[in-house]
């Protein structure tokens, strides 16, 4: 199964390669390809299918003719060479020429309607030239699927495959002008058949045909996921282990939750005049019930809206009854509840926390609030003017129940965790009810929760609830629909149960205008602690080759989206003229300071992170190598290769003995071992990188990163094996399991190096190490690694644990000697 994930990860990356020669033209329309029954679905044609229609967009004049959008894929290959420069430039190839080109994707669970038999197909747009490179990428990432790929001749097609386990295959061909993945049970077949019209293909859904020919827009993207087919197909099946014992059908549970009348998620997307278009919808035709009927909320209109600030640049308002969706969701509960035969069981769990929160869980959680919600955004409520200022708002319907549940919440809040470190101040203003929380600590925010007449209002900052206070009194102005926004919705449906207005304007200003620190901070701060070794990664663009804030700007107008209920079900319809920023109005030059300094810590833990696990894996493969040499030998391999005539500095090392069993068997026959590891015999092989023994997080890319434990005491390497300091390995030890009293589980065989080896062959005391001195991680042993707070260990039992570098010295001693004795009951 490691085989296929990497090769569908690998075309997860290749998805935009396209052909080379611009004259080629398509011969065969990649929907073709696709089949009828696509439980799952997705289209995308790529900007030259529809070139004079996307070039009159907004979104390309500002960020294509720009130079926007090819600026964004510099950074992303830029951060790709710093760990991968070998696959930088395709992988940006890959992103311009999805772009282009486009691609399909499917997945059929049961082509004919009757047996199960999965597969999923990928088809990348005029790509059929770069199957070779495909294929070359693909080895290059896993060297052990050149062995398992195999080629056949079937319908006059140059079929690659592999069978990653018995009835399933991965294969790649071309297809005219194509380059099709396929994956699953018999996925070459189903797809030659959808091609040759024994099977139906995907224009003969009836999806395809209300989101391709419907639409009024010019449709670039579509794709759904049908659950009706799923269900008409296996919906008679028996439930999985129902929990009373009792027959159940996948229908059946699907009608308690009430979700058996869910036909399809679907969206579309495209372009019209000035704007991109987006539709998405739910189809589940009435009558709704249970889990759908939440579905089911009113229109609502403008003069509903609470009083937002007149500078902010994006909300979202939409009802949503909660009184009655928490009585359908205890009643889908409650169906589950008897189906399982446990009714009396939810009963006294409900009484139970009814007892707890102090009521219905209808009257505690609508606690006299309105049906109406919406969320803004107050760039000037906070201290520090990030452009970020997120406010809730709802409406209220009882002010009273409203505070008194409040109240009642905060008593049970100081049940929780840590409860004491937070104080609530009540108190009144202007008529007003504020609710402060005081956080220790220094944490910079104050949440606030303010309860007027009509509105409860909960920000970050007490600012945000006192000018919502000023605009209900008419002391400051508030948000009203500009033109733009009037235009849009008069190209939308009248009637909504929610909208959402979002202006990209600010957004790009803010980034604009920081740009040019952002820059010089990434190139300082940045870019030095992600160059791999002496490969400095450079900035690919100077800041004059951004785009000014007015030509970027300038073509952008609001984003407006709506949902409304329909007979069918919800339906989303936007209108739009750029991706959103999700900064704001940024109004203070600290911005991009305080955001960079908050986000690299970020960046670089998570980087750090893949680069321990890539770690932990090596060790893994070297602990699998260690046994099953072990059971080749019935003996581990020696710290170094036997060699009387040799110090044990200049002999080959442990690593040498295990390559065979690392799938680098030709590296080890190439091996001289009779002759040192700077003999003229092996001097041209001393410098050669196995990926396995490289600790991502070293500075070096070469020799050895990993160490192998001899025991306690500076002459550890030299112990006889029956020493009670005696570790694992020794120059001339020879150690099996059985010698291993202290348990495997307990014994350290590998660990990080703090002072890598040059070479992997290097023997001696560059790979092989004793505990000595104090302190033993990262001291002057040379046992320790550049990961934060400790090392990662490989024991005898090839499992691999991070020691934190406060382990108690005695017990690393213990956990380095083989039959020491000791008895530990834990590690």
């Amino acid at each position: 199964m490691k085989n296929a994930v990497t090769i569908l990860a690998l075309a997860g990356t290749m998805l935009g390669f396209t052909i080379m020669s611009p004259a080629a033209q398509e011969d065969v329309e990649p929907v073709r390809l696709l089949p009828e029954r696509s439980a799952i679905m997705l289209q995308v044609d790529g900007t030259a299918r529809h070139k004079p229609a996307i070039t009159e967009t907004a979104a390309w004049k500002a960020l294509e003719d720009t130079g926007m959008r090819a600026r964004v894929f510099d950074l992303v290959q830029m951060f790709i060479a710093a760990s991968a420069p070998e696959l930088a430039p395709t992988a940006r190839k890959s992103m311009d020429d999805l772009m282009s080109r486009g691609l399909s994707f499917a997945v059929s669970i049961s082509p004919d309607g009757r047996q199960f038999t999965p597969y999923a197909v990928i088809v990348l747009h005029n790509a059929a030239e770069m199957k070779q490179l495909v294929l070359d990428v693909a080895f290059q990432v896993d060297p052990s699927l050149k062995n398992q790929l195999s080629q056949r001749e079937q319908e006059g097609r140059s079929i690659s495959h592999i069978t990653p386990q018995p009835g399933m295959e991965i294969a790649l061909w071309q297809e005219g002008a194509h380059l099709v993945l396929a994956a699953g049970i018999t996925p070459v077949e189903r797809v030659l058949a959808t091609l040759s019209g024994k099977e139906k293909d995907a224009t003969a859904n009836p999806l395809w045909t209300r989101l391709r020919e419907e639409s009024s827009f010019t449709v670039d993207h579509l794709g759904w996921i049908e659950t009706k087919s799923l269900l008409d197909q296996f919906g008679d099946l028996p439930f999985p282990k129902p929990p009373s014992g009792k027959e159940l059908s996948i229908r059946d549970f699907c009608d308690i939750l009430g979700i058996g009348n869910l036909e399809a998620m679907t969206l579309s997307g495209g372009y019209k005049g000035a704007a991109t278009w987006s539709n998405a919808s739910i189809i589940a035709p009435g009558p709704r019930k249970r889990l759908l009927k939440l579905l089911d909320q009113r229109n609502i209109t403008f003069d509903e809206l609470p009083p937002m600030p007149a500078n902010t640049d994006n909300f979202y308002a939409g009802s949503f009854d909660i009184r009655k969706s928490v009585d359908l969701i205890l009643e889908t509960i409650e169906a589950v509840a008897v189906t399982a035969d446990q009714n009396e069981d939810f009963g006294n769990k409900l009484t139970e926390f009814q007892n707890m929160i102090g009521g219905h869980p209808r009257d505690v959680f609508s606690a006299g609030l309105g049906d109406l919600f919406c969320i803004y955004n107050d760039p000037s409520s906070m201290p520090i003017p990030v452009g970020i200022g997120p406010v809730l708002s709802a409406s209220v319907a009882d002010r009273t129940v409203v505070e008194s549940t409040l109240r009642r919440l905060f008593e049970l809040a100081k049940q929780l965790p840590d409860a004491e470190k937070i104080s609530i101040r009540e108190s009144k203003k202007n008529g007003h009810t504020f609710f402060s929380f005081q956080i220790q600590g220094g944490v910079p925010v104050v949440p606030t929760i303010m309860v007027t007449d009509d509105w409860l209002v909960a920000s970050i900052m007490p600012g945000a609830a006192q000018s919502f206070s000023a605009r209900t009194e008419g002391r400051l102005s508030q948000w009203e629909p500009t033109e733009e926004v009037l235009n849009a919705l008069t190209q939308l449906p009248k009637e909504f149960t929610s909208i959402s207005v979002s202006d990209p304007r600010p957004g790009y200003r803010s980034m604009m205008t920081w740009a040019p620190m952002a820059m010089g901070m990434l190139e300082s701060q940045v870019l030095p602690n992600i160059s791999r070794g002496a490969q400095r990664v450079e900035m690919p663009f100077g800041i004059q080759e951004l785009p000014s804030v007015e030509e970027l700007t300038e073509p952008m107008f609001p984003n407006v989206t709506v949902s409304t209920v329909t007979k069918e079900g919800v339906a989303g319809q936007g209108r739009h003229s750029a991706p959103g920023m999700p900064v704001g109005n940024v109004g203070s030059a600290a911005v991009v300071p305080v955001l960079i300094a908050l986000l690299l810590p970020a960046v670089q833990q998570a980087r750090e992170a893949a680069r321990r696990t890539k770690s932990k894996n090596n060790l893994r493969q070297i602990g699998l190598a260690m046994h099953t040499f072990h059971d080749v030998y019935r003996k581990l391999p020696q710290g170094t290769v036997d060699n009387s005539e040799l110090e044990p500095s200049e002999r080959l090392s442990w690593a040498v003995a295990i390559l065979p069993y690392m799938e680098q068997a030709s590296i080890y026959e190439a091996i001289d071992m009779k002759s040192g590891w700077k003999s003229s015999a092996n001097k041209g092989l001393s410098g050669t990188v196995i990926p396995t023994f490289l600790n991502p997080s070293q500075r070096s890319s070469v020799g050895l990163h990993y160490v192998g434990i001899s025991g306690v005491g500076p002459d550890s390497a030299n112990l006889p094996n029956n020493d009670k300091n005696a570790g694992i390995f020794g120059y001339n030890r020879v150690t099996r399991f059985r010698d291993i009293l202290d348990g495997l589980s307990y014994t350290l065989m590998i660990t990080d190096s703090s002072r890598p080896a040059a070479s992997f062959m290097e023997g001696g005391p560059s790979t092989i190490r004793g505990f000595s001195r104090k302190p033993y991680i990262n001291g002057p042993d040379g046992i320790g690694s550049p990961h934060t707070g400790g090392l990662q260990v490989l024991l005898a039992d090839g499992s691999v644990r991070f020691v934190s570098e406060n382990i108690d010295a005695t017990l690393l001693e213990a956990l380095a000697t083989k039959a020491g004795g000791e008895v530990l009951k834990e590690f």
